[in-house]
């Protein structure tokens, strides 16, 4: 029994030294809390060293910039102005249509100079994106092209897949802790990777773009060259449609002076001289002189191609050139046709007119003849039936009248003969002043 309540006694002993330890911890426990926080108010550690508060570091902040965005709004403005220039062309035609030409080729060339720019950018651009992909590990090829693409990823996925592979592989106490580190590394990689082919596809991209930009390029400088075209025959347009509506104008008025009877030469000589106007105007203006002009530069810009040169209006096309030529020249033949019948219904109506004057010559003089013939009637008649002074006087009357009758004789002779010498000289001046070469001609 006593034996008993000994051990009883020895239990409640242990017992008591147990709560007596724990009451001694959380007695210590709460004197290190209190030094805790004294310590951090001190800026000193938490079991209150000297040493410093361990280092913390915060990431650099990282975000993608498009360093495009200035040259691509200025490339953006310039293809407005565009758009506006072109919607203002269909309702221009002459000289404004020809400055709305000289507006679009400016901006074009704007626009050139803009791309070039961005072309530069993107090769800048592309040499520092390929700098660091060649530290990562990344093959480019002499072209530009990135040489193992699928292979390096690939590479990288095996790597990552054989991390996880071995995480996967361990007991639920080691990926508490061993694991850790390693699930750690396995999603330090899964980020490498993805940044890697994310600036591989950035690379890509860009190298895409330095086509489409020298394409771009290559679309406006030709677009130039059809805007210079343009330009250069619009004008020349202008004037062979004028000339065409005036020729046409010309014939209808010539007709209609025909069905009313209004058959004579002036009527004739002016329309056909309205012809000769529109071909060939004072100062080179007609159209002729115009079409031949614009020919003769046609043919200059060839040549120049022709020598391994650049034309100034058609670049190196020379297809177009000799379109141009072909149209053009057509033109020109078509109006130097108009030219020889224009030439010759002039001269036809000149003769017709001639042969007009000859015979009303003819009818004046022969009308005189017949005068002279009534005259020597009546002095016939006077002759048998008057005497005396009443027959001298009626004589006298009568060969007044044949006196003054055979005057208008010589002087309508006289014109005839003047009409024909001055008919000779001017002929003779014209065949002179248009002699074959020369300027008048």
């Amino acid at each position: 029994m006593a034996e008993q309540w000994q051990a009883i006694a020895d239990e409640y002993t242990t017992a008591a030294n147990d709560i007596t330890g724990q009451l001694a911890e959380l007695a210590s426990g709460a004197t290190s809390l209190n030094k805790t926080r004294e310590n951090i108010k001190a800026g000193l550690g938490a079991k209150g060293s000297s040493k410093a508060a361990n280092h913390s570091t915060i990431d650099y902040l990282h975000d993608e910039i498009d360093i495009y965005t200035k040259i691509n709004r200025e490339i953006e403005h310039y293809n407005d102005l565009l758009t506006l220039l072109q919607r203002q062309e269909k309702k221009l035609v002459g000289h404004g249509l020809e400055d709305n030409y000289t507006q679009q080729i400016k901006v074009l060339q704007q626009l050139e100079n803009a791309q070039k720019r961005k072309l530069a950018l993107a090769k800048q651009d592309l040499q520092i994106q390929r700098a660091n992909l060649q530290t990562l590990g990344v093959t480019i090829e002499a072209d530009g092209q990135i040489a193992n693409y699928a292979d390096i990823l690939l590479n990288k996925q095996k790597a990552i897949n054989a991390l996880i592979a071995e995480y996967n592989a361990m007991t639920g106490v080691q990926q508490q802790n061993e694991g850790k580190l390693l699930k750690d590394k396995i999603e330090a990689e899964k980020t490498a990777y993805n940044n890697l082919k994310n600036q591989m596809e950035a690379y890509n991209k860009v190298y895409d773009s330095l086509n489409d930009i020298a394409n771009e390029i290559d679309d406006i400088v030709d677009k130039q060259l059809e805007l210079q075209i343009k330009r250069f025959n619009v004008m020349i347009d202008v004037h062979l449609d004028l000339a065409a509506a005036e020729k046409e104008w010309n014939a209808f008025r010539k007709k209609c002076q025909l069905r009313l009877g209004d058959n004579n030469f002036l009527g004739d000589a002016k329309a056909e001289l309205h012809n000769f106007y529109i071909l060939f105007q004072q100062g080179g203006e007609g159209i002729v002189n115009q079409v031949k002009d614009h020919v003769s530069q046609i043919m200059n810009e060839i040549n120049v191609m022709k020598n391994g040169g650049y034309s100034s209006i058609y670049g190196d096309n020379m297809k177009q050139a000799l379109e141009d030529l072909k149209k053009y020249n057509g033109e020109l033949m078509d109006y130097l046709e108009l030219y020889e019948d224009t030439l010759k219904q002039v001269w036809d109506d000149y003769l017709s007119q001639i042969d007009k004057t000859s015979k009303a010559f003819d009818t004046r003089i022969k009308q005189y003849e017949h005068i002279q013939k009534l005259i020597d009637h009546d002095i016939n008649l006077i002759n048998k039936i008057f005497t005396g002074p009443d027959m001298e006087k009626a004589l006298i009357g009568q060969y007044t009248l044949s006196y003054h009758n055979a005057l208008e004789q010589i002087s309508a002779a006289r014109e005839e003969k003047e009409y024909y010498e001055h008919l000779l000289q001017e002929a003779l001046r014209q065949r002179d002043k248009y002699e074959f070469g020369t300027t008048e001609w």
